[in-house]
């Protein structure tokens, strides 16, 4: 364990880059094989850049880990930083015939950090990983977390409350056992664009470019036909919600909540809980930003996340 101010980035300046298109972004990144505990081994997706202390970003449904390119281009150099496609998503594998879970995913996460020689990080999470970053911090209060140690979560908009999150009626339909087939059939390009231009703030509406670009991600290793089985996060959530509620309420690791408020599905009634049940953390609410922060409002979470990787509290 590093100590004192060397658990901090170095100030190297900040990248000159603009963002990397899609196809660029995987260009320079790799797949690696991987096994969780019911040792099947799957193929992630991870790109990794820089050398020094480390910061993990996770993506939410249905996108992939291109949605942190902004926040790439604008964070100076001085960190280690893994950005990774969950199974199911972008780059990674996509078995047809696969039960997607959140468990899985944090024990495919362990085995990548493993590989990669992780023993300590920073979690930076959206939308649907942010119930992954719940269930590490469950992890670690009971004892079994066996991963590198964890020096703070970052959550950007989700859904950290079932009970909370209010989803799209294409969520709802895509999580039923009997549409969801049937929609994730009928899902396009254009119902993909309409759903997502409905989630953005009033002033930071989607790039037609870009959406065009998660499009073509999410059919990658003919992924857009899996809808409805990576939907399926929700009856976790469900579930889980009363042990993942009290990982917050009881954690020791450091939280920090990055929030668009204007977001549609867990907006500002979403913090307001968090308020209730988090004993200490640090919120940052971002006015008229809706469900993407980090595409919406690239600098400014940059900027909260170089705070906290400058922070000797999370280091």
């Amino acid at each position: 364990m590093l100590s004192g101010a060397a658990r901090r980035c170095s100030r190297w300046g900040a990248h000159t880059m603009n963002a990397l298109k899609a196809e660029d972004w995987y260009r320079t990144g790799e797949r690696v094989a991987v096994s969780g505990r019911a040792e099947q081994t799957h193929s992630l997706f991870a790109r990794v850049e820089g050398e020094g202390l480390v910061t993990t970003f996770l993506h939410g449904f249905p996108t992939s880990s291109w949605d942190w390119a902004k926040v790439a281009a604008a964070l100076r150099s001085g960190c280690k930083r893994i950005y990774i496609d969950l199974l199911g998503y972008g780059d990674s594998d996509k078995p047809a015939q696969h039960t997607y879970s959140l468990l899985e995913q944090l024990d495919l996460f362990q085995a990548l950090w493993k590989h990669f020689g992780i023993e300590e990080t920073l979690l930076v999470t959206h939308d649907v990983s942010v119930s992954i970053g719940q269930e590490l911090l469950a992890r670690i209060s009971e004892g079994t977390w066996r991963g590198p140690h964890i020096t703070g979560v970052v959550f950007l908009n989700g859904g950290l409350f079932f009970s909370v999150q209010r989803p799209l009626a294409i969520q709802r339909l895509l999580r039923n056992r009997f549409t969801g087939p049937l929609v994730a059939r009928l899902v396009t390009r254009r119902t993909f664009e309409r759903s997502m231009k409905g989630i953005y703030g009033p002033h930071t509406g989607p790039d037609v470019d870009e959406l065009a670009q998660q499009w073509a991600i999410i059919e990658r290793r003919g992924g857009s036909r899996l809808s409805h089985k990576l939907s399926r996060y929700h009856d976790e959530r469900k579930r889980l919600e009363q042990r993942w509620t009290n990982a917050l309420s009881k954690t020791s690791v450091p939280l920090t909540f990055v929030w668009g408020m204007s977001d549609p599905i867990s907006g500002s009634p979403m913090l307001d809980k968090a308020r209730e049940v988090v004993a200490k953390a640090s919120f940052v609410q971002l006015e008229d930003v809706g469900h993407y922060p980090q595409i919406e409002a690239a600098e400014r979470v940059a900027k909260e996340i170089e705070a906290i990787e400058d922070s000797p509290n999370s280091r």
